[in-house]
């Protein structure tokens, strides 16, 4: 049995612990809770147990001789398998070709609708079609139009006096399809973005640059570049993931091919796993994924952080 001097210590530290600023304090973290709880579930949970399955060796055609391996499934992947090296120059030099074009093509179009004072949400919604179309209707229109002997492209080429082009059976004319394809379908996400970053701006900046006599180019580089910086970085922080983990268009075009020229890391792990049965491997390879764009991401915080935007 308590003393009440214990009775009494018990009920003073419960009262200090749920005291009125303590409880308000701890209000919003209660609210969100549950969020997190979900988030945790979909999210974490799922990730954690992909990251237990790389250290085993396990097929779908035999579970039950399923044993750990510790990290031999990516000492083999970065040793062995000789597709790996091929899907990452590939997925790297796509990441990268499409980002550079999807910024330049976003900016000039972003500039150019907020330049208009008549029919910019026309255009607007124009350019908004090819994000709105499902991406497997844009690679079977654009598969189509690549065709060697019925597409539109090499009708198009063919009428300047150039020869056929194997664009979907070839290395590089298939890698450019399938970029120029990725960049139709995601530029107007870009576009979007960096409009509405433009019509953000505040109008007095302008017109102070204005009467200090700045003509165009310095206004864009020294006062509208610097201020959209910030929805430029989320734009193409978002796309750089969205290109890493692309799976969709490279399926629909060319399959991976010719052989895995073309291929992404969606559809190696696709492959692994459901043409061999591998689960270890591919659960390593979506590892590796994982690992890319945590460290891509960490540099584009990381320049957010150095230039205060």
């Amino acid at each position: 049995m308590r003393s009440e001097a214990q009775r009494g210590a018990v009920k003073a530290a419960r009262g200090r612990w749920l005291s009125p600023a303590r409880t308000q304090a701890l209000a919003p973290y209660a609210l969100i809770l549950p969020a997190y709880l979900v988030l945790g579930a979909i999210l974490i949970y799922p990730a954690v147990y992909n990251i237990w399955l790389s250290f085993w060796s396990w097929r779908l055609t035999t579970p039950h001789l399923a044993r750990f391996v510790g990290p031999d499934n990516y000492v083999r992947l970065l040793t062995v398998n000789p597709d790996f090296w091929g899907v990452t120059r590939f997925t790297l030099g796509f990441t990268v070709a499409t980002i550079a074009l999807e910024f330049v093509l976003g900016l000039v179009s972003a500039l150019l609708l907020y330049g208009l004072v008549r029919g910019r949400r026309l255009l607007t919604s124009f350019l908004l079609t090819p994000y709105m179309v499902a991406p497997i209707a844009v690679g079977l229109g654009w598969r189509l139009m690549w065709d060697r002997d019925i597409g539109v492209v090499n009708f198009a080429i063919g009428v300047i006096g150039l020869a056929k082009v194997n664009w979907l059976a070839e290395t590089w004319p298939a890698f450019w399809a399938v970029v120029l394809t990725e960049v139709w379908r995601s530029t107007p996400f870009v576009t979007m973005i960096l409009l509405a970053g433009l019509t953000a701006l505040p109008n007095d900046v302008f017109e102070a640059a204005h009467v200090d006599g700045a003509n165009r180019w310095q206004t864009f580089r020294r006062i509208t570049f610097p201020l959209i910086l910030p929805p430029l970085v989320v734009s193409l922080m978002f796309q750089t993931i969205f290109k890493l983990r692309v799976f969709d268009i490279p399926y629909i075009l060319t399959e991976g091919g010719p052989g895995t020229s073309t291929m992404p890391y969606g559809l190696f792990i696709q492959r692994i796993y459901f043409r061999y049965f591998d689960v270890g491997n591919a659960a390593a390879v979506s590892v590796v994924l994982l690992l890319l764009g945590g460290v891509i991401a960490f540099f584009y915080l990381r320049l957010v952080r150095e230039r205060d935007i």
